[in-house]
């Protein structure tokens, strides 16, 4: 009997300290580069008229064989003077069929937290009937990428909308501060410009507190339309973009879809010194490879012969696998540990 109760305090226990730890686990604290707003479901001043939108031309995407598609996009890029770019994105995603929300109820923002800070302003989900339910920040998750998580400060933040019945709208608008002055190569931003949805709207605004030649930008997008207002600011605006087609031979759908991007102007000198510095403080001699040099020039005389035999090692024995995210993605690690 007493056995008995024995085991059964101590499976108690242990009931008690797992709860604990998922108690503890929910009450992780968030991360210093994630701050997310108290009001989420505030209204955002592009709503007004994307109900009626929706309305006119739901039957047409059903028909088409699209579960959701993407009323407006809207970027806001600001260079600040003092080493940020500050990137405002807002989303509006009408859901037409309950496939759709399944596929996209969920939005996905990845971040570069050793230099960035990300602020989710708004996150709300509209109902056909104009009730206005805002995402509930404890459902907010932060995971690793996909990809194995190596050499990266990049993490995803899933922002999901719950309880979406097609006609319903979901709205977002986030904002990632990126500290750039300290980052191993120029800073630059790529816009793509089509999707597998339809695009209604795509609008991109880029400010510059900076010297006026400071960036330049570039588009393979012959119907992006390029202005700029009385303030200085350039704008770039995409009438209505059709889907992507889709094609099992296609690769790469980023070679075949237009896109725009905003970078620092430099001039090839400028780019390839830092470069170069990057690589050759990574330079250090192993053992193993001191004694591969050593061989080498004991079995080969002639400098081509030297060079052939280092590269057939190269090829032959050292196997490359990029999972390219954050810095990691152009900054080496050291010859030895290769």
């Amino acid at each position: 009997m007493r056995r008995v109760i024995a085991e059964t305090q101590w499976r108690a226990v242990l009931i008690a300290l797992g709860a604990m730890c998922i108690a503890s686990a929910g009450r992780a604290e968030q991360p210093n580069w994630l701050v997310i707003s108290s009001d989420l479901d505030r209204k955002l001043e592009i709503e007004e008229g994307s109900p009626d939108i929706a309305g006119e031309r739901s039957g047409d995407w059903i028909d088409e064989g699209f579960g959701y598609v993407e009323l407006e996009w809207q970027s806001h890029i600001r260079i600040k003077a003092r080493s940020k770019v500050v990137h405002t994105q807002r989303m509006v995603r009408l859901f037409v069929t309950n496939a759709g929300a399944q596929q996209a109820g969920t939005f996905e923002i990845l971040v570069k937290t050793s230099r960035s800070k990300l602020f989710i302003d708004r996150a709300y989900l509209l109902l056909p009937g104009g009730l206005r339910r805002a995402v509930d920040p404890k459902s907010i998750q932060i995971t690793d990428p996909q990809e194995p998580n190596f050499f990266t400060d990049v993490k995803n933040v899933s922002v999901p909308m719950s309880g979406i019945i097609p006609g319903s709208i979901a709205y977002i608008e986030f904002r990632i501060e990126r500290a750039i002055d300290e980052d191993p190569l120029p800073w630059s931003s790529l816009s793509t410009l089509q999707t597998s949805v339809p695009i209604l709207s795509n609008e991109i605004i880029v400010e510059n507190d900076r010297a006026a030649d400071w960036y330049a930008w570039k588009t393979n997008d012959p119907e992006l339309v390029c202005e700029s207002d009385s303030d200085g600011r350039l704008i770039r605006r995409r009438s209505e973009t059709a889907a992507v087609k889709a094609d099992p031979a296609v690769r790469s759908y980023y070679d075949i879809i237009p896109h725009l991007i905003v970078a620092e102007r430099v001039s090839w000198a400028d780019y390839a010194a830092p470069v170069g510095r990057l690589v050759e403080s990574k330079l250090d001699v192993s053992e193993a490879m001191t004694e591969t040099i050593e061989r080498i020039r004991s079995e080969f005389a002639s400098p081509e012969e030297r060079a052939e035999e280092v590269y057939r090692i190269v090829a032959n024995q050292v196997r490359y696998l990029g999972f390219e995210h954050g810095d990691s993605a152009v900054v080496p690690h050291a010859a030895s540990l290769t």
